[in-house]
């Protein structure tokens, strides 16, 4: 799996695409007609972030980033 020093990776994938679950970005809303979000995108849904994102975009998500990634040292 390739991911870089940041904890970005376009291979950071499950069977299923991007692993939302994984990422900085995705949140669980608590909410029973839409349980996942995506703080990036702003949007909250039935389904996984990630399968909303390709379903629109036609791509897996480019914005994935690895919670506990090592943060810059500058």
């Amino acid at each position: 799996m390739d991911i870089n020093e940041n904890g970005v990776g376009k291979n950071f994938t499950s069977r299923e695409g991007v692993d939302c679950r994984k990422c900085i970005h995705f949140y669980v809303t608590w909410k029973q007609a839409r349980p996942y979000g995506c703080k990036l995108f702003g949007f909250e849904s039935q389904s996984m972030p990630s399968l909303v994102v390709k379903k629109e975009s036609k791509q897996s998500c480019q914005e994935f980033r690895l919670k506990n990634a090592p943060k810059d040292s500058d």
